[in-house]
């Protein structure tokens, strides 16, 4: 249909339900004035047969009149009632296409940029651009992908509650703390990974749709652990070893490590 009256504007903040544009609804609105027609002389038409069946049972009584003719009123007046019945649910169905004409919010968020104006036509095809895309950026969420080795850690962690996530957009010092809320149910096996998902309040709108993000992920703190400079760490033919000096003398010693950070390497054994 043709569009007569846009609502918003480019980049606007919508709620849930808000009216965005409204398309010409004269013809639906004359079909649903016919269906009300409709109505009102099918319930004419059922006052009068409901008469005619009451006449018809006072004169059948009276033997003035056959059963027949009663049983003919009956059904009439049955057969009217039925129609009553249709006639709304076509005006049911002619409301549902009358709300089609008024285009509302199905999420609260941003909108981007409005490609229909007052008096373009909105069509409803593949080749046809979107009337405009609206944003959730408020919770937003923020996508991961993180190596299929940490599932059970990150399972574990969402399960007990204990998972923690920050994240600072690239181009900005301000660190955003959230939650995970779902990972993915199937590990990409090209790249060995897993997608998940955390949620963040957004109400400055610092995290925007599409922004690359710097992340740190905690899924647990443990105390106590041993720790040497990530450089400290070497590699030979046995695996890994750092050296160690006691009384003096350098000497090297195995070591196994569970994981690095930032600077450090946390040695496990």
């Amino acid at each position: 249909g043709q569009v007569e009256q846009v609502f918003v504007s480019d980049g606007a903040l919508v709620n849930l339900g808000d009216q965005l544009a409204r398309l010409d609804s004269r013809s639906i609105e004359a079909r649903i004035r016919q269906a009300e027609a409709n109505i009102a002389r099918s319930r004419a038409l059922f006052d009068q047969a409901e008469r005619d069946v009451k006449r018809s049972e006072t004169l059948s009584a009276s033997e003035f009149s056959s059963k027949v003719t009663l049983e003919n009123s009956r059904t009439q007046l049955a057969t009217l009632s039925a129609q009553i019945e249709s006639d709304k649910a076509a005006l049911d169905d002619l409301r549902v296409t009358q709300s089609f004409h008024i285009i509302r919010a199905p999420i609260s968020g941003r909108i981007g940029n409005v490609s229909l104006k007052p008096g373009s036509l909105a069509k409803t095809s593949d080749n046809s651009p979107p009337f405009v895309l609206i944003n959730q950026v408020n919770p937003i969420d923020v996508s991961f992908d993180l190596p299929q080795s940490w599932i059970g850690e990150l399972r574990e962690s969402i399960r007990s509650g204990s998972s923690k996530v920050s994240v600072n957009p690239q181009g900005s010092s301000k660190v955003y703390l959230g939650e995970f809320v779902s990972i993915d149910n199937v590990v990409d096996s090209a790249s060995g990974t897993i997608n998940a998902k955390a949620r963040f309040d957004n109400s400055d709108e610092g995290l925007w749709p599409g922004l690359i993000c710097d992340g740190i992920m905690d899924f647990r703190v443990e105390k106590g652990q041993l720790t040497v400079p990530r450089e400290a760490v070497q590699t030979g033919q046995s695996g890994s070893f750092v050296y160690i000096v006691v009384d003096g003398v350098a000497s090297i010693r195995a070591v196994s490590v569970s994981r690095s950070f930032d600077q450090l390497a946390i040695i496990s054994s």
